[in-house]
């Protein structure tokens, strides 16, 4: 399988049908995961001006031009994962590689993604001929977030935890 993040070799992976497990990833338009089983787990997202990290839920919500580097000077920072999350979803990816059930909440990002996903092609200022290349490949994309990431982070980050907060103070 491949282990890395939503980056060129993802695409050769991604063309090669290898099974991927992507890390600190920043975007789920086009650099998705296709294939059912295969686990994602995005940087954490910081918003200057609520002073906090979003949810996973509340980043399905934003706006979708934060995925943007350029995004990053207009008000949120993004943080890499922790090497104990990226050991938990390689972790969860060895243990059901053979037996792959998504979960609930699982089921209800990708829904929520796709949606995501298709409100900005409404309102973006996009030819068809790009919106038809990112909604091809977005729609069919069954990867998900790996669970436990997904449950610690989809009402509330666990980075705004005290014990967790990069940003603490004193």
């Amino acid at each position: 399988f491949f282990l890395g993040t939503n980056s060129g070799p993802s695409d050769v992976a991604m063309y090669l049908r290898k099974p991927m497990v992507l890390v600190n990833v920043t975007e789920w338009a086009i650099g998705f995961p296709l294939k059912t089983g295969d686990l994602i787990i995005s940087k954490h997202l910081y918003s200057n001006a609520m002073g906090r990290f979003l949810s996973v839920r509340e980043m399905l919500n934003e706006p979708f031009t934060w995925q943007a580097f350029s995004a990053l000077d207009d008000g949120y920072t993004m943080l890499e994962n922790t090497p104990d999350e990226i050991e938990c979803v390689v972790r969860e990816f060895l243990a059901n590689s053979d037996s792959i059930k998504h979960s609930e909440l699982q089921k209800k990002f990708i829904e929520c993604r796709i949606g995501q996903v298709h409100r900005w092609l409404a309102d973006a200022n996009e030819g068809p001929v790009q919106k038809y290349r990112i909604a091809s490949r977005a729609d069919p994309a069954c990867g998900t977030f790996g669970r436990e990431f997904l449950e610690d982070n989809w009402i509330t980050s666990r980075m705004n935890l005290p014990s967790n907060s990069p940003f603490k103070q004193g």
